[in-house]
């Protein structure tokens, strides 16, 4: 096959892999990543055999030495080293399905860096690979807007906003260097429709980064212009951007911005924005695992591995501003993300991309002015400028967001296209003179080949667990969980490095299941679903004994299965398991001592084996973590309920339903125990002041009214009594001729 066969397969296959932005199988675990991650992963196996075979036979072809790709290679080599350190291998290689960002999978983006400066070998050939980018990227806006989803096929709009930037200034380099007015006119019809897409997408990074890029690219233009008048009017427009910028953001609290993007957008960047809070407060629990583990800061703890840090130094006012996203596995800021889990050695690896990108930019802009220089590797003012601001903007963008699939593919084409445009040995530098040592023909090859099969094994059976898995999920609902258990055991056989997050499915269906599985106790194939929700929860212990979330569901897992031989009779099994519960629970305090519901979660453990006194223990001790939240409160009435401690009770209870606790129990029950409870010792007293605090959280509750009102009536409290059945009035009109009645009898109560 001649060389240009050969490029030709390699050039389409790289197009081919934006096609792969579209795929979403539905039939996948995670399908958002995993169909394209894994699509990615097996083109990218296939074009780096094709490639390794035609520069074996055309050696000529080999990428020229570029000090850009040893920083990137650099970088990889920092993650590599992160590894023999890392506290969960199996997440820092092969990563999770949620994510995919393992060195495994990244691994391929590599690849596909080199395959592109191998393949594309003039700026016809990048310009064709730019405008694939751009047309991808305007066609995901198109999605977005028409489907009325910023999520699009990439499932996160915090990445499709990263996509629109590129495709913003990419659009707009080539808008100005195009002559042709028609074709400036797709470019800008473009430009619009990625920011529309942009705006949709909404994400405060993003437009932080955008804003950035723009100013930063319209600084270095104005720099560089050797026209005195160019300069003055781009400083001055320059600086009325910057205060208007300004004046925007110092009365964003107007009125006239109310209901617009524009004001959504500037009052985001306050103190008051929840986001932003909680990447604070990840961005401290960071800060002192560094402080405390000075040696982590050299090679980090592992590519991958931030929940431990985040879980360790867990603060817990991260609850004053979301209760349920409480579980970072990433930084959401690059640069700390890699600090910490690759150290000093991979971020000086990673800023060391940026600065060549600079430097090689630099050298093809001033190789715009060398005569001698009769190459298209080189580029004009504007688009050095235009690039400076997509790298600031992107740059700026991955300080509140990490890379993703997408953002990964269009990063590795940025630069691909510097590293063609700012090398300076020159990229059609023949070397005929190379010949391709014996050893890499006949050894390394064959060794290779069989990696790539390896490979592509690997995510040809990942493909197939992730579809059984939903195949099993599904079943579970369908023909029963005894049944799904069998299908998950035959989804899990594999081996294939991901089967974490199908274990986690299993887990999951199960623990959602319990209470049919408690009453369904006394059938022996029941015993089975036990056995196995014990046996892949383990597995995952496996991986990171530190792992709090890992040792919270075990803990729930063993929990369960204590509960389930306490059903059964099996009092031994039933000790053994929640005794391991315990433990297991409180392994999982030791490794995040922030986390109130672990210590909740655990006092219910105690006070089901009768140990009342650490069960409140560990209420208190969650209630001080964080004073402000209703869950240690609702749980200490709960408890002073159950041992008769009225005051206690009472107290607490207002405070449970004053935070919007009510909502966290099983009120309706609970709330029938205690009207039982004071019916039987005639508390009528206790009995209004529950109701009271119920009214609090839930004042539209109709029931509650309804009693509440008939209370007041009985200890002859009329005017708080009509008060009560007017409101109830208010919240449903169907009880008028009820409230009219309740009023009469009022009315007509004989007087003594």
């Amino acid at each position: 096959m001649s060389d240009k066969s050969y490029l030709n397969i390699l050039k389409g296959g790289v197009l081919l892999s934006f096609v792969i932005l579209f795929f979403v199988f539905g039939d996948l675990l995670f399908p958002f990543i995993s169909s394209k991650q894994l699509s990615f992963n097996i083109l990218i196996e296939v074009l780096l055999l094709v490639g390794v075979i035609f520069l074996i036979k055309y050696p000529k072809y080999l990428p020229t030495k570029s000090q850009l790709s040893w920083g990137i290679i650099a970088y990889f080599l920092a993650i590599l080293l992160s590894l023999f350190v890392s506290y969960d291998f199996n997440l820092s290689f092969w990563g999770d399905v949620e994510r995919m960002l393992g060195y495994f999978h990244l691994l391929h983006f590599l690849a596909l860096y080199f395959i592109i400066i191998t393949a594309f070998r003039s700026k016809k050939d990048f310009s064709l690979l730019l405008n694939t980018l751009i047309g991808s990227a305007v066609l995901i806006a198109l999605y977005a807007i028409f489907k009325q989803d910023a999520n699009a096929t990439i499932g996160n709009r915090a990445y499709v906003a990263a996509m629109m930037i590129f495709a913003v200034f990419l659009q707009a380099l080539f808008l100005i260097k195009n002559k042709d007015w028609w074709i400036k006119g797709i470019y800008a019809i473009g430009i619009i429709i990625s920011f529309i897409g942009f705006i949709k997408a909404d994400i405060s990074g993003a437009q932080a980064g955008l804003v950035l890029g723009i100013l930063s690219a319209l600084f270095i233009g104005t720099i560089i212009s050797k026209n005195r008048t160019i300069k003055i009017i781009s400083f001055s427009s320059l600086g009325a951007l910057i205060v208007l910028v300004t004046l925007l953001f110092v009365f964003r609290s107007q009125p006239v911005f109310d209901n617009s993007y524009l004001g959504k957008s500037l009052r985001d960047f306050s103190t008051d924005n929840i986001t932003l809070n909680t990447r604070l407060i990840s961005y401290q629990s960071a800060g002192k695992y560094l402080v405390d583990h000075p040696v982590s800061m050299i090679f980090g703890v592992g590519h991958g591995c931030y929940a431990l840090i985040f879980d360790k130094y867990f603060n817990p006012k991260f609850y004053d501003y979301d209760r349920s996203a409480t579980y970072f596995d990433r930084a959401h800021n690059n640069i700390i993300d890699i600090i910490t889990t690759t150290g000093v050695i991979g971020l000086l690896a990673y800023l060391s991309i940026f600065v060549f990108l600079f430097i090689y930019l630099l050298r093809a802009y001033r190789n715009n002015f060398k005569e001698d220089n009769l190459t298209d590797q080189k580029i004009n003012g504007v688009e050095f400028s235009i690039l400076i601001g997509l790298l600031v903007a992107y740059f700026v963008q991955n300080l509140a967001v990490f890379d993703s699939f997408a953002t990964y593919l269009y990063f590795i084409v940025i630069l691909a296209f510097v590293n063609y445009v700012g090398n300076e040995k020159g990229i059609e530098q023949q070397k005929k003179d190379i010949k391709i040592p014996n050893i890499i023909t006949y050894v390394l090859l064959p060794i290779f080949v069989i990696l790539i099969i390896f490979s592509l094994n690997k995510n040809i059976n990942t493909f197939s667990m992730l579809k059984k898995t939903i195949e099993a999920y599904s079943y579970s609902y369908t023909k029963g969980i005894i049944a799904g258990s069998e299908k998950f055991t035959e989804a899990l056989s594999s081996n294939t490095g991901l089967e974490r997050d199908a274990r986690e499915s299993y887990i999951n269906l199960v623990l959602e299941n319990s209470n049919l599985i408690l009453k369904s106790a006394n059938d022996p194939e029941v015993e089975s679903v036990i056995l196995l929700a014990i046996e892949v929860s383990e597995k995952n212990e496996k991986y990171n004994i530190y792992d709090s979330l890992i040792l919270t569901r075990l803990s729930k897992v063993y929990d369960l299965a204590g509960r389930f031989y306490l059903t059964k009779g099996d009092q031994e099994k039933a000790s053994h398991y929640s005794s391991l519960a315990l433990d297991t629970l409180s392994r999982a305090i030791d490794s995040s001592p922030g986390r109130v519901p672990l210590y909740l979660t655990r006092a219910n453990i105690f006070l089901n084996l009768g140990e009342a006194n650490k069960a409140l223990t560990d209420i208190e001790t969650a209630k001080s973590l964080n004073p402000k939240m209703p869950e240690p409160y609702c749980q200490l009435a709960h408890f002073s309920f159950i041992f008769e401690k009225e005051e206690d009770f009472l107290s607490n209870f207002k405070i449970c339903t004053k935070e919007g606790g009510l909502s966290l129990m099983n009120w309706g029950e609970f709330i029938l125990a205690v009207e039982n409870h004071y019916a039987q010792n005639n508390n009528t007293s206790s009995l209004i002041s529950v109701y009271e605090s119920v009214l609090i959280a839930k004042p539209q509750d109709a029931d509650t009214l309804s009693k509440l009102a008939l209370i007041y009536f009985e200890i002859k409290d009329f005017v708080k009594a009509k008060e009560t059945a007017l409101k109830l009035l208010e919240v449903d009109s169907l009880y008028q001729k009820d409230v009219d009645l309740f009023l009469d009898q009022i009315e007509n109560y004989p007087t003594e």
